[in-house]
Formats: structure tokens, C-alpha cells, sequence
């Protein structure tokens, strides 16, 4: 059992040394409790989940060997229903934000299915059928996911009329597709392609939240951040996060710390090595 603990914790931090040593004088048990690691505290279904992760990432081919180790450890877990809750964030990282193997995903999940039980995967099973029916119907134009097995909270803001007719038109070609459905657009997850043009055009993915600051700023070049909020209708503390954001990225500038009096100006000298031809 020790030696799988070991596998595990040197894949998921890159064979460092200084992490292993101080691993082997930490007696670790079968628990979501916290092991000191380096001076740290890490949460061990955590670093179970991510070393799947990590596999599944930047490897894409499932080593044999290692899962089977790997596996002799997870089945021996006390508490499985956490350790399925924190997979089930990873996989919708994976499936939503990098590339993936659907034949390695469904590969674990029979895998988990054997050994916790055949209810124990109905919810990350129907996460990965959202985003193969997406990629049937939709040609991953589209990802149609599934409120109840997808944990995401959409975030309110109003966004500009811009999106607003573009979103009316694709409601009302899912609606002519599922009747019986009513759909819903995440803030947060659903993406815009930015084109800004300044001494040179400058090419942007953001999401709608971003987009929706940014766009304000075609009107007039400088705002209250109160302002922002009022015209956003959007909670004070998310506001906050995105400018923060946009500022780090050099598109909004700021003359003092970022609070509600601040004025915010957008950056007509911004510069990036990316741009578009």
C-alpha cells in the first residue's frame, strides 16, 4: 500500500525530491484528512484525484500498470462520495477547458462504476453524454450541459444587445430542436472572440462577464467603477474579481487601489504579443 501512496504523490508533483522525502516520514491513512507534506497540508482524496487528472492531461495514454496500482488505493477509500464529488470538478474542467480522450474518460468511469457501484457514476456518466450529444448535434459549437450533474453557478450581469440577438437566435433553434427544454447561458463559461483594433488589431477570447465590461468602454473611455456596477447590475465582489483581472492583463488602468470609488479608463495603448494579421 505504501508503494502505491508513493506512485501517486510522485506523479502528481513531477518527481520532486524534496516532497518525497518529507512524504516518507508522513504516515498517511485512508481518509480525506489532511497529510503535511513539505511543511503543507494537502487533503489525500485531493491528491488522489489529482494525480487521475494529471494523467489524463498531459499524458492522454493510460498506463496499465499505474492505473491498476493506482486503483488498489482508490477502492480502499472510506469516503468514495467525496472522492467522486471532487473527480466529478476535475472531469468538467477536462471536458470544457483542454483536450480529452473520451475512450481513456469512460475507460475510468467503468473502472469506478466495477468497484463503487453502477449508481455510484449516473451523474459524471451523464456529464460525459452532454458533451458527446454537444458534439454530435452541435459540432462543439455549442456545449448543452445538464443543470443537475454539472455544478456550475451562473453568474448575473447584463450583457450587451450585441450578444443578446445572437443568443435569441440560437434559443430559438434549440427550442425548435427540444420542445421541452428550456435553456440557460452561463456568464461565466460561455466564450466571445474580441477583435481590437489599436495601433495594431489585437485578438481576445474572453468570456460574456469580460466582454461585457470591455464593450462598455466603445461608449465612453473612462468609468466609476459604482457606475459599472449599476449598468452590469452585477454583485459588487465579482465586479471586483473581473476588474482585477482585466487590470492584471493591462486592458483597464487605474490610477490607485481598485475600490468602489475608483475610476477605471480603458487602456488605448495596450499591447500583446498576440494579435490578429
Amino acid at each position: 500500500v505504501n508503494h502505491n501512496y508513493e506512485l501517486i504523490i510522485d506523479k502528481c508533483f513531477e518527481n520532486n525530491n524534496k516532497i518525497m522525502n518529507h512524504y516518507k516520514k508522513t504516515n498517511l491513512d485512508f481518509s480525506s484528512k489532511d497529510v503535511c507534506i513539505q511543511n503543507k497540508k494537502y487533503n489525500f482524496i485531493k491528491i488522489l484525484v489529482t494525480y487521475i487528472n494529471h494523467r489524463l492531461n498531459k499524458y492522454k495514454d493510460l498506463n496499465s500498470i499505474s492505473l491498476e496500482k493506482y486503483f488498489s488505493v482508490v477502492i480502499n477509500i472510506q469516503e468514495k462520495d467525496y472522492y467522486l464529488e471532487v473527480y466529478s470538478k476535475y472531469l468538467g474542467e477536462r471536458l470544457l477547458f483542454h483536450d480529452y480522450d473520451i475512450d481513456n474518460e469512460k475507460e475510468i468511469i467503468y473502472i469506478l462504476k466495477t468497484h463503487f457501484g453502477i449508481s455510484s457514476t449516473i451523474k459524471i456518466e451523464n456529464m460525459i453524454k452532454d458533451i458527446t450529444i454537444s458534439k454530435d448535434i452541435f459540432k462543439n459549437k455549442y456545449c448543452i450541459l445538464t443543470l443537475s450533474y454539472w455544478e456550475m453557478n451562473n453568474i448575473e450581469c447584463n450583457t450587451p444587445n450585441s450578444i443578446q440577438q445572437y443568443l435569441k437566435k440560437y434559443d430559438e433553434e434549440y427550442n425548435n430542436l427540444f420542445k421541452e427544454r428550456k435553456i440557460e447561458w452561463n456568464n461565466e463559461f460561455s466564450t466571445v472572440t474580441l477583435v481590437i483594433e489599436l495601433d495594431k488589431k489585437y485578438q481576445i477570447t474572453c468570456n460574456f462577464i469580460e466582454y461585457s465590461i470591455i464593450n462598455l468602454f466603445n461608449t465612453k473611455i473612462t468609468y466609476d467603477f459604482n457606475e459599472l456596477k449599476q449598468i452590469l447590475n452585477i454583485k459588487k465582489e465579482i465586479l471586483f474579481e473581473y476588474i482585477n483581472h482585466l487590470i492584471k492583463h493591462k486592458l483597464l488602468l487605474t490610477d490607485e487601489t481598485l475600490d468602489e470609488t475608483s475610476s477605471l479608463t480603458f487602456n488605448q495603448k495596450f499591447t500583446s504579443k498576440k494579435k490578429k494579421n
